[in-house]
């Protein structure tokens, strides 16, 4: 962790795998232009990154990320998302169920937060990916939307697993943070 705001916070407590309110809509939520902009060029950043390190990996946004079976509707459509390795279908794939082979979490998730979907980043999604099993989870504010409680809003929250296998808020504040599945800040 690094900044002047940054605080040490651990939130832990136990997470349903799936909860009435994941089930996803089938219509769209308008973006802006700027959110676009920033999924896409995330998009790149991370693409560049999986091609210097010599991943063998698929980068995407707003792929389907399905973790239960039974309620194929519970799910997240992560803003951009690492897998690593990446689907049999690879290119292809249209949504990425965990329970069928070949299929896994990703590595690094990230919400980029908007207006419309601030609630949802903020409360709802951590607990979305730590039921998914996401590695690792940024939640990225740059236009602060964000709720005013705790301390927020933040322009960068991330997320992870520790040792202990509890899914944490390891960095909260304006950035600088390391990544540790990136291994860079």
């Amino acid at each position: 962790m690094n900044g002047s705001n940054a605080q040490k916070v651990f939130v832990a407590y136990e997470v349903p795998d799936a909860d009435a309110g994941w089930e996803l809509e089938e219509e769209d939520v308008p973006e802006s232009a700027l959110h676009d902009a920033i999924i896409d060029l995330l998009e790149h950043v991370l693409k560049a990154w999986v091609t210097r390190v010599r991943l063998d990996a698929l980068v995407a946004s707003n792929l389907a990320l399905r973790w239960d079976e039974k309620r194929f509707k519970v799910g997240v459509d992560p803003d951009v998302a690492v897998y690593v390795p990446p689907p049999p279908e690879g290119e292809e794939t249209t949504s990425v169920c965990t329970w069928e082979r070949g299929h896994i979490p990703p590595r690094i998730a990230v919400e980029v937060v908007s207006k419309s979907t601030a609630s949802k980043d903020y409360l709802t999604a951590p607990n979305q990916y730590a039921a998914s099993e996401t590695t690792e989870l940024w939640v990225f504010d740059p236009k602060r939307f964000g709720p005013r409680q705790n301390g927020g809003p933040f322009v960068l929250q991330v997320w992870r697993w520790d040792d202990s296998g509890v899914f944490r808020q390891i960095y909260r504040g304006d950035g600088p943070c390391r990544s540790p599945e990136l291994g860079a800040w």
